[in-house]
């Protein structure tokens, strides 16, 4: 359905900014017991002087024994979310180039959506519903991931991961134009035009902000667009950016074009079939070959179904 969602594979959860965090804090925590050790050992120095260096001593060995613990904890902490951010990736990387958009995917993506739900605009969560999404989306379960997609506000999550400022953070970008993506096409498959419109209402202004201004978001917000001409039978419009894709990205040329076959409802199944197979050469060369094979099988099913249809 969604071929751009797959970035967010390669998006860590755990961000260099959250263990700055975690280091500001035991730097703060330090400065706290250093401050009450200091109180102490003032009293101590006025009230019994004598017992001034034992009480010292002491006092440095405990506070070099929780600093040291603090440490082990945080780096334990990190450890851990590295080790689980690691596998993830390496799972979700596995299945999309030797199987495609699975289960075994939805499961890993729905247990790391729990590991971040505390921040339910993190990359993280974002990203791992995301991947939900499209998997329901790709087993036609689309009431089921429009209810998923309808847990963000898309508009105050553009908001929260400052979108508009001309200058976001890489991630955040890539995270929320991947998701407006899947809205998107999950609503174009829903043939909901008023959702449609408002997620274009959204989409369009950032499109024209970005489109020449960051390479990593041109297919992403390409994606979208075309989609959206497509579906509105904008076929002047949509041609110009596939005559672009042509020679760019021709996976995506031909992806692109199996829907405007569909679309145009179109009966030449010999066309059909050159046009799959140019996709099907073109995705071999990819990374995740195994996730756009399976797309495309699933788009020229949903050819082939309309046509049936038709009669």
């Amino acid at each position: 359905m969604v071929y751009n969602f797959i970035v967010f594979i390669f998006i860590k959860g755990v961000k260099m900014g959250k263990r700055i965090i975690k280091f500001i804090i035991a730097f703060v925590v330090a400065i706290i017991l250093g401050a009450i050790a200091g109180l102490i050992l003032a009293v101590v120095r006025i009230a019994a002087p004598e017992y001034y260096d034992l009480t010292k001593f002491i006092m440095n060995t405990i506070f070099w024994i929780i600093m040291a613990l603090a440490f082990i904890v945080i780096f334990i902490i990190i450890g851990v979310s590295t080790i689980k951010e690691f596998n993830f990736m390496k799972l979700v990387n596995n299945e999309l180039m030797y199987n495609g958009l699975t289960e075994t995917i939805y499961n890993a993506a729905s247990k790391r959506k729990e590991r971040y739900k505390k921040n339910k605009t993190s990359v993280g969560y974002v990203g791992s519903v995301n991947m939900m999404i499209n998997f329901l989306a790709m087993q036609d379960k689309f009431k089921e991931a429009e209810e998923m997609l309808e847990e963000f506000d898309l508009i105050e999550l553009k908001d929260k991961m400052k979108i508009e400022s001309g200058n976001p953070n890489r991630s955040n970008a890539t995270t929320y134009f991947g998701l407006l993506d899947t809205a998107m096409c999950l609503y174009i498959e829903l043939n909901n035009k008023e959702k449609v419109e408002y997620i274009y209402s959204i989409f369009n202004p950032l499109y024209n902000l970005y489109i020449a201004k960051f390479d990593y978001l041109t297919d992403v917000l390409y994606e979208a667009k075309v989609k959206y001409l497509i579906f509105n039978e904008e076929f002047n419009e949509a041609n110009s950016i596939l005559d672009i894709l042509k020679s760019n990205r021709p996976f995506l040329y031909y992806a692109f074009l199996l829907d405007v076959h569909k679309k145009k409802k179109e009966t030449n199944k010999d066309l059909i079939e050159e046009t799959y197979n140019n996709a099907i050469t073109e995705a071999e060369k990819l990374a995740s070959k195994g996730f756009f094979k399976q797309s495309l099988a699933k788009k020229k099913e949903d050819i082939y179904k309309e046509l049936a249809k038709e009669g």
